[in-house]
């Protein structure tokens, strides 16, 4: 299970419906599957093209807020066409577990390209980004949740937990060393969403 992964204000409640979130801003194309337990969704993520870049977990927020300003500036016109890309959703953080399941020190923080550039994307100009494409369908298994602040340790170590054990009652397979967090947020707007995500394991 994940382990303290951020430091934020307190955050709960109900999370904005998914649909609502895609109809303002773009979203990677996906398919909601019907699952055989409760307490957790299912998606198919069709094949996706992302920027990323990585940060320091031991120094937290710092690293993570310098991170997102090097994405910001990649679709601000950081890349070899010059262009500006729309803000999209989710910004998706990647964590890696170790063998006693606590976090590596380097993370991953990627936002998802909008449609006009998944291919070929305009290739980054600062050599800490790079261009990370999902070629085949992936399958998550999520947990989502709302309220206007952000995540604390205990959100995230709650849901990561609860999720775990949801899917490993029904059956379902994870790729255990691997936690993602996805932010829907848009600072401001009220009512936000995120959601603690496994990866299914490869059959």
């Amino acid at each position: 299970m994940a382990k303290k992964l951020f430091s934020f204000d307190k955050a709960g409640g109900q999370p904005r419906p998914l649909p609502d979130i895609c109809a303002e801003l773009e979203c990677p194309t996906y398919e909601e599957l019907n699952t055989t337990g409760c307490g957790y969704g299912a998606r198919k993520i069709k094949g996706t093209t992302w920027v990323t870049t990585t940060f320091d977990m031991g120094m937290k927020e710092a690293s993570y807020m310098q991170a997102f300003w090097r994405l910001f500036m990649y679709i601000s016109g950081n890349n070899d066409e010059g262009v500006k890309m729309p803000m999209t959703v989710p910004v998706l953080t990647q964590v890696f577990l170790d063998a006693e399941y606590k976090p590596k020190n380097t993370a991953y923080i990627s936002f998802y390209l909008s449609s006009d550039y998944q291919t070929p994307a305009p290739a980054p100009l600062d050599a800490d980004v790079e261009i990370n494409v999902w070629d085949e369908d992936v399958v998550i298994y999520y947990s989502a949740f709302g309220g206007q602040g952000y995540p604390s340790d205990k959100d995230w170590d709650d849901k990561f937990t609860k999720l775990y054990e949801a899917v490993s009652k029904s059956g379902k397979q994870i790729s255990g060393q691997q936690v993602l967090t996805a932010g829907y947020t848009r600072p401001g707007f009220g009512q936000q969403r995120w959601e603690a995500i496994y990866m299914a394991a490869e059959e």
